[in-house]
């Protein structure tokens, strides 16, 4: 069975004006995005482009999310494994309610929700919890920098793209420095800056334990690959979404432009990366000479297919879990006004 702790509400924190600010500044990067990439596009003619899609190429898309979605969760699971020996359906359902989450929670706040759920759940301070998920995003990071920038310069058409990757990739590490800075909102915001030093001593040990899984070669080795296969199972998809939608992109441009994708959810946005997520996709895809109509129906029909299914698995698991969405959409904020050790 699924391990399930209840959640209680907590009263609000005296400072939860810069929650609000935190989501009005989210909010508007988003719109900045958006109107940024609207002003690219003939929305009729993106439209029209929408309407020509074949549903079975949806459909094979929507298989392989899940299957990414699977091999992700068994490679948290094996990070874990050190201090929470979870079965499979376990580290599923809390990833899960992670990804659904983040559809709710701006600046990817559903990765500090999944840490405080899942370390109630299992049992483990919080702070190792998101150890490991910032392991994850690192990884994923630098993994995904490495094949764009290969990439990159092997396409002659993509070369010019190497700044913009560059770009996403800087702004990419400082969304991985905030979600480190995130553990912080697990305390009270009237720290004393003489605590300031030992408390910031205190998160850096708590995150370093998140590497206890990779101390082996073996670990190493099965993390990577899963890593790796993982982001190729999500370059398939949006491979087999530009197919549905008669758009011809090599492997090679596929796997360039799903890392772009993929580096653009690190930037602090709207919930579910809303604006980003298509501005990089359309500046991508137009730099490999997509015209914009059909990029952005591409991009737009990508991000739902990676999205809508794992969240609608985090809003089963939530049920299974018996946890209301209300509490989950607190978390992340009430979770700093409990105890300060990461408990």
């Amino acid at each position: 069975m699924l391990p399930a702790r209840s959640l209680v509400t907590a009263a609000p924190a005296p400072a939860a004006w810069v929650g609000h600010v935190r989501r009005l500044a989210s909010v508007g990067i988003s719109l900045v995005f958006v109107v940024l990439t609207l002003a690219r596009v003939d929305i009729a003619g993106a439209a029209s482009s929408l309407g020509r899609v074949a549903p079975l190429g949806l459909l094979v898309a929507i298989g392989l999310t899940g299957l990414e979605l699977v091999l992700r969760a068994e490679r948290w699971r094996r990070i874990l494994l050190p201090f929470a020996p979870i079965g499979h359906r376990s580290a599923l359902a809390y990833l899960s309610i992670g990804y659904f989450a983040n559809t709710l929670l701006p600046a990817r706040l559903g990765d500090v929700a999944r840490a405080v759920l899942a370390g109630k759940a299992f049992g483990v301070p919080r702070l190792r919890i998101l150890g490991t998920i910032l392991l994850e995003r690192v990884a994923d990071g630098l993994v995904i920098l490495a094949i764009v920038t290969v990439l990159a310069l092997a396409l002659p058409e993509a070369r010019p793209l190497l700044e913009t990757a560059r770009l996403i990739a800087l702004v990419g590490a400082g969304g991985v420095l905030a979600l480190a800075v995130a553990v912080l909102l697990t305390h009270r915001t009237a720290v004393a800056a003489t605590r300031l030093a030992g408390l910031t001593r205190d998160v850096i040990a708590r995150l370093a334990e998140g590497l206890e899984a990779l101390r082996r070669p073996a670990g190493v080795a099965v993390f990577g690959v899963l890593t790796v296969v993982a982001f190729f199972v999500a370059a398939a998809a949006l491979l087999v979404v530009a197919d549905a939608l008669g758009i011809a992109l090599s492997p090679q441009q596929g796997v360039l432009v799903m890392g772009a994708l993929a580096l653009s959810t690190a930037i602090p946005a709207a919930p579910g990366s809303i604006g980003t997520y298509e501005f990089v996709g359309l500046t991508t895809l137009t730099g490999l000479g997509v015209a914009p109509e059909p990029a952005i129906a591409l991009v737009v029909l990508v991000h739902l297919v990676a999205t809508l299914p794992p969240a609608l698995a985090g809003l089963a698991a939530t049920a299974v879990l018996h946890l209301r969405v209300v509490d989950l959409t607190h978390t992340a904020e009430t979770a700093r006004t409990e105890a300060p050790a990461g408990r």
